[in-house]
Formats: C-alpha cells, sequence, structure tokens
C-alpha cells in the first residue's frame, strides 16, 4: 500500500508519520511524504471513489484537505487522457468548490426522435465550425461569432422539439463542460497535451464525426448523453475566451440554486449584446 502527499499544509505537520520532501527552489509548493500507516488518511483510503464527495470534508494534521487517488499508469503516464493527474485533480476540484449553489447538473436519461438526432446534427455542425477555427493559428472572432449564432439557434430548435431531454443536457455541459474545461486549462499550464475531444487513442475529433458515427452503429445513444456535454460545454467555454466574452466566468460563478443559469445561455446573452 503506498503513501500519500500532503501540500502546502497551513503548518509544519509534526508527526512521525509525515516527511517534508526537498523541492526546487523555485518551486512555491510545500509537500510532505506521508506514511499509509497515519490513522490521519484511513477516512480517505476508505472511500470508494477516487476523490472528495460533496459536502463531505476531511482532516490531516489540523488542515482540511482535498484529496485525489492515482496511480502512475493513469495519472501521469497515459497520454489524451482526462485521468491525468492534473486534469482530473483540477475538473473534480472545481466541482466541490466552486459548484456548491450551481444547478444539479447529474446524468440524464430521455428519449431522441430522428428529428432531434436531425437537429444535434445541425448543432454539432455549428461546434465543429468552432472547434476547426480554434485551432487555426489565428481563430477569427468574426467567423467564430457566425458559428456561434448558427449553435444557438440550432439549440433553440431542439428546446422547443424535445425541451425535457435539451434542458437536462445543457445543465450537465454546463456544470461538466466548465470542470472539463478548468481540466484543460491546468493540463496545458504543465505541458500536458489535453484538449476538446481527446480520447485514449487520438485527439481533436471533430464534432461533426459525431451523428455520422452514432447513425453507423459506432456508438450509441448514452455517449451523445454521457460523454458529449463535457466536450460541447468545454468547446463553449473555449469560444467565450476566445471572443473576449467580458464576465462569462462570473456569470456561470455568480449563480444560485433558485437563479441558475446554462452556458448556451450566456453564449446567447454576449450574441445579443454583440
Amino acid at each position: 500500500m503506498n503513501g500519500a502527499y500532503l501540500v502546502n499544509p497551513s503548518d509544519e505537520p509534526d508527526s512521525i508519520f509525515a516527511a517534508k520532501i526537498n523541492m526546487p527552489q523555485d518551486s512555491a509548493l510545500r509537500v510532505y511524504r506521508v506514511s499509509f500507516l497515519a490513522p490521519q488518511t484511513y477516512a480517505m483510503r476508505l472511500e470508494v471513489g477516487n476523490f472528495n464527495t460533496l459536502d463531505k470534508t476531511y482532516d490531516v494534521f489540523g488542515d482540511e484537505v482535498y484529496f485525489i487517488k492515482y496511480n502512475r499508469k493513469d495519472s501521469v503516464e497515459a497520454p489524451n487522457s482526462s485521468r491525468h493527474f492534473i486534469t482530473f485533480l483540477t475538473h473534480e476540484a472545481f466541482h466541490y468548490y466552486m459548484q456548491n449553489q450551481w444547478s444539479d447538473g447529474s446524468r440524464f436519461t430521455g428519449e431522441l426522435s430522428e428529428n432531434d438526432i436531425d437537429l444535434m446534427a445541425e448543432e454539432y455542425d455549428a461546434l465543429a465550425g468552432i472547434q476547426a477555427e480554434l485551432l487555426r493559428d489565428s481563430p477569427s472572432r468574426e467567423t467564430l461569432l457566425g458559428y456561434a449564432d448558427a449553435y444557438v439557434r440550432a439549440v433553440e430548435q431542439r428546446l422547443e422539439a424535445n425541451p425535457e431531454y435539451v434542458q437536462s443536457e445543457l445543465s450537465m455541459e454546463t456544470v461538466e463542460g466548465t470542470a472539463q474545461y478548468v481540466g484543460i486549462r491546468a493540463s496545458r499550464i504543465v505541458g500536458y497535451d489535453y484538449g476538446v475531444m481527446y480520447f485514449d487513442n487520438t485527439s481533436n475529433v471533430s464534432i461533426a464525426e459525431v451523428i455520422p458515427m452514432f447513425r453507423s452503429g459506432g456508438i450509441d445513444e448514452s455517449f451523445l448523453s454521457d460523454r458529449m456535454p463535457y466536450e460541447t460545454g468545454a468547446l463553449l467555454c473555449c469560444l467565450l475566451d476566445a471572443v473576449g466574452a467580458q464576465g462569462w466566468q462570473e456569470r456561470l460563478n455568480a449563480q444560485t440554486l433558485e437563479n441558475t443559469t446554462t452556458l448556451h445561455a450566456v453564449v446567447k446573452e454576449y450574441l445579443a449584446g454583440v
């Protein structure tokens, strides 16, 4: 059984179970190796999940901590992975610390008609245009705004056709997409290659490929509801960054359980003011 690492505690641990690690002189981190025998880590080790449960706190040597379980293969060595240490840590920590007052955004179920799929294809074509433009060395703001307008109109049509399903999707897209975006930004800071539509064996898959693959039987309907909101939501965050939308992050963070919003609504509001 492996030990643990405690990063930046408020005070130096006074324990035989903790030893300070010598970090590079230019590092702002204070790191301590904690023995697997330390009683303070038992509660976290016994957790079924790999990170803090919402609304639950853990204390280690007098500090309230956020924990994450990791292994070298998935958390360090694997390419293109949402399980990479910094990607996974920042994604889940964003849920824990920043989204207590956001709408639930949990996984959902529902039926999609052939018309729903046709309208989703229109949305994905607009998002694929945004995706391709953002991959250019110098994305055109005008082009991005044009695709954003097409995206908003497609989602409005989807809301009219299947409001319950699409509203659930938009809520999940907002909660998971923003966390995915935070993970992508953190990954880039540390030099790890991760972005929108990255998968274990490939990267930068066009969103336009998703519906044709679904229609051919290559993916099932659960992929559309369980995975795609992460990707579309992260892409919308990147869009809002790229077009210079002022205050979009603050708009999302200011929401409450009684007054929620979605990324779709934020994009729509921004376009109305352009």
